[in-house]
C-alpha cells in the first residue's frame, strides 16, 4: 500500500479540480491528459492516420464508446484489455481499438493519484521539437506497472501494463 496519509488522501479526493496538491508531488496531469485517459479522442496519429486514442477507463464512458469484448482478462492488478469501438461524433465513422484499462474498482480520483504520484521520480529535460515524444516506465504505488507519454516534457497520457498471470513473477 501507498506511504501517504489518509487524510492528503481526502484532501486530493475533496478537490473538485482532481489534482493532487502540490505538497504531494508538485506535478499533475494536464487536461488533455485527463481527456486522453477517461474520454478517448479520435484523432491523427503521428503518421497522420485518423484513429481512436486513449480511453483507460470506464469511469466517464462517453455514450460514443461501446467496449466490444474483453480480451485478456484481469491480471493480478486488475488491469484488463478490451477491444472497443468509438464513433467520430461528427462523421459518425466507428473506429475500433484495443486499449489496457485501469482496475474497473478504481475511482477517477484514484487512477489519477496513481499515477500523478510516480510523476515527482521522473526527469525529463527539456525537448528542442514540439513533436518529441517519449514513453517512461513506472510503477504504481499499488504495484501496477504504468506506461507515461510524455511530450516536450509534459505528460501527455498514461495507461497501465497488463502482465500476464504467472505461477512465480520475476520482474
Amino acid at each position: 500500500m501507498a506511504n501517504y496519509s489518509s487524510q492528503r488522501v481526502q484532501e486530493y479526493i475533496n478537490d473538485d479540480k482532481h489534482q493532487i496538491k502540490s505538497e504531494l508531488t508538485g506535478k499533475k496531469l494536464g487536461s488533455t491528459a485527463l481527456r486522453h485517459i477517461f474520454q478517448g479522442e479520435i484523432k491523427a496519429n503521428t503518421s497522420g492516420i485518423v484513429v481512436a486514442q486513449g480511453l483507460h477507463s470506464l469511469v466517464e464512458q462517453p455514450n460514443n464508446v461501446k467496449i466490444m469484448k474483453t480480451i485478456e482478462k484481469l491480471d493480478k492488478n486488475g488491469v484488463y484489455i478490451v477491444k472497443l469501438a468509438m464513433t467520430d461524433l461528427t462523421t459518425g465513422k466507428i473506429y475500433t481499438k484495443r486499449s489496457t484499462m485501469f482496475p474497473h474498482t478504481w475511482s477517477k480520483q484514484r487512477i489519477i493519484y496513481e499515477i500523478e504520484s510516480v510523476l515527482p521520480a521522473i526527469t525529463i529535460f527539456p525537448a528542442t521539437t514540439s513533436s518529441s515524444y517519449c514513453v517512461l516506465k513506472k510503477t504504481s504505488s499499488n504495484g501496477i506497472p504504468l506506461n507515461i507519454i510524455f511530450q516536450n516534457g509534459l505528460p501527455l497520457s498514461a495507461y497501465p501494463t497488463w502482465k500476464k498471470n504467472r505461477k512465480y513473477d520475476f520482474d
